[in-house]
């Protein structure tokens, strides 16, 4: 990640509406990506990250069944 905007893919097993959470190693929530409809197979997400400081954060994208898929994120 530079300039504070990063785009990753997400994969879900099914059309899904979803968050995605960006979490700190110490597994605090610092952002969260409002709610979307996924559609079945691979997605692009883009998120700007500006606000946050240049260390290794987490992804968690979360369904309505919980924990759908989870990366790992360097801002610099």
């Amino acid at each position: 990640v530079t300039d504070g905007r990063t785009r990753f893919k997400v994969e879900v097993a099914e059309d899904t509406e979803a968050s995605i959470e960006i979490l700190n190693l110490n597994g605090q929530v610092v952002q969260t990506i409002p709610s979307r409809i996924y559609s079945e197979g691979l997605n692009s997400v883009e998120v700007n990250l500006t606000d946050l400081t240049p260390a290794v954060y987490l992804y968690r994208l979360v369904n309505y069944r919980g924990l759908s898929t989870t990366g790992k994120l360097v801002v610099q």
